[in-house]
């Protein structure tokens, strides 16, 4: 057995009865492996626990092994896979089961093979963290997973982990299996076969990108689908959006408007969409959306309009958008506030100059969150180009100011 110590840890069993195992170093251990076509193979293991010669054969952690983009199948009931670990090159490690144990048999690698034999990295060598983020996403949210001591030794066996399939009883009759999952999880070795890629691909792949649009129904299906994020080709942005509500200090508008709901990502990207009640703030985040994308994530405060069961809330939830809100009493965490003082700054000097009715203000205040977006505040592009990608246009607001004389033919014949 070769293995390089990294670091020691204190061990707890799981009854409290016991005392904990102090100074278990940590480290990467390697085994040899011999296959059916009678290759022998290496597997490396990295954030193992070293019991030396304490337990007489080896276990090793399921979910450690998929953390690192390690696909295997440790449940003999599952009629779709066979049991065993998949490898990459499309090396196949199957396991044998002796009553509730699965396991396969190993050795200690000698120096030749150690340089000879075709070597497997199975788990991370720097870093294991069951409650990582990437891992979480990769099993169904909600469970804990199950962490099992980790560790190789020179011994015949290495055993993945025991579960009482019979829990006492000598026969069970199972009528009737039902599932909520009708798609496997995506992750990194199942990509890296599917598009033909690399390992490490696979995994920066799936770090940077959504997989939101697989849809599944158990039949017989009862009522169609709904229309979905992918059908409706909406942008999704790489953005953080702030969002207030700005209430009216002149009036109440030609519409019948008296608040706005501003969103902005607090680099000069403005959207205001004037609404006759603050109730409306869901709406106007389906208006953000649909006209300009779906923001990775919201920052908002505790507004009742846009928290709890409100439909702000649900809106977000349905198109997966990440939300935070503000501390109390601290207006400040949000970008939006003072962008709405700029915001009533323009208009009150606009409407000053130009003498704009204060009954249009909706009009007015949507004209200068246009006009800001559309402007070069730092670096070379406008910041909706930023958010976007877009070549942005400004045709359509150099041709006149907001509330300007503008003179037309009503009879062609004239």
């Amino acid at each position: 057995m070769f293995w390089k110590e990294l670091q020691v840890c204190s061990v707890s069993l799981y009854l409290s009865d016991y005392d904990s195992v102090n100074d278990i170093p940590i480290c990467t251990a390697a085994i040899a492996v011999e296959l059916d076509s009678g290759e022998t193979i290496i597997l490396e293991f990295g954030q193992d626990l070293w019991f030396g010669d304490r337990q007489n054969h080896s276990l090793i952690n399921p979910n450690q092994c998929r953390s690192y983009g390690i696909s295997l199948c440790d449940d003999p009931t599952d009629p779709n896979r066979d049991v065993g670990m998949e490898l990459p090159d499309n090396y196949f490690l199957p396991f044998k089961l002796r009553r509730t144990t699965c396991y396969f048999q190993s050795r200690s690698p000698d120096v030749e093979e150690r340089e000879s034999c075709r070597t497997f990295r199975v788990s991370d060598a720097n870093h294991w963290d069951s409650t990582d983020e990437i891992f979480i996403s990769a099993v169904r949210r909600g469970q804990n997973p199950v962490c099992l001591p980790v560790c190789v030794s020179d011994v015949s066996e290495l055993c993945l982990h025991e579960f009482d399939l019979l829990q006492g009883s000598p026969t069970h009759v199972i009528s009737q299996i039902r599932t909520s999952e009708s798609h496997h999880g995506v992750d990194a070795s199942l990509l890296s076969l599917k598009w033909g890629i690399g390992l490490e691909k696979a995994k920066n792949t799936i770090k940077i990108t959504t997989q939101h649009n697989i849809r599944s129904a158990i039949l017989p299906l009862t009522r169609r689908y709904r229309t979905d994020l992918l059908s409706q080709g909406l942008r999704r942005l790489n953005t953080r959006f702030y969002t207030d509500t700005m209430f009216s200090k002149i009036c109440t508008s030609l519409r019948g408007n008296t608040c706005a709901q501003i969103f902005t990502d607090g680099n000069g990207a403005v959207f205001v969409y004037p609404m006759k009640s603050k109730s409306e703030a869901g709406q106007q985040l389906i208006n953000l959306i649909r006209q300009i994308g779906i923001p990775y994530e919201i920052h908002r405060d505790g507004a009742p309009e846009m928290g709890g069961n409100s439909d702000f809330s649900k809106i977000w939830r349905e198109y997966r958008i990440r939300s935070m809100f503000t501390e109390p009493h601290s207006p400040w965490q949000n970008k939006c506030e003072n962008t709405i003082g700029v915001l009533r700054k323009k208009v009150h000097a606009r409407r000053a100059r130009r003498r704009i009715p204060k009954c249009v203000w909706d009009f007015h205040i949507i004209w200068e969150a246009q006009i800001y977006t559309r402007t070069v505040h730092k670096g070379h592009s406008t910041q909706l180009e930023v958010i976007t990608g877009d070549i942005i246009d400004i045709s359509e607001w150099t041709e006149f100011e907001i509330y300007d004389l503008v003179v037309f033919w009503d009879n062609r014949d004239c």
